[in-house]
């Protein structure tokens, strides 16, 4: 029987999940997702600025994080903190050269 910790904290390591889109072909795009609390190595955030010529685009993304919640030195294996997205939306916007054509969407996290 699964109990509820079973359900809301994960015992494996994060897993990590990657979005396509197929199109009309069949063929399968990869879709770009954009995490907006980012950070870069010198301590800001490029994705939260308003031209997306300075975003880090990822293609990888997880649902819940609880590597990263362990304490170091705990073998319970019960992470302290749970990471996971607030909210996520995809967004699709309509190609304005071809008619009934998209861009490429993104996935913003």
């Amino acid at each position: 029987m699964i109990s509820k910790l079973d359900y809301v904290v994960p015992r494996s390591a994060n897993r990590f999940f990657e979005l396509y889109l197929e199109d009309y072909n069949g063929d399968l795009i990869d879709v770009p997702v954009l995490i907006q609390n980012i950070q870069d190595s010198q301590g800001g955030f490029p994705n939260k600025d308003s031209s997306d010529k300075n975003w880090i685009l990822t293609r990888r993304f997880f649902l819940f994080d609880t590597v990263s919640g362990l304490a170091m030195g705990d073998s319970s294996g019960v992470p302290q903190v749970i990471r996971y997205p607030l909210e996520m939306t995809l967004k699709i916007n309509l190609d304005t050269k071809n008619q009934e054509m998209i861009n490429v969407p993104y996935l913003m996290i």
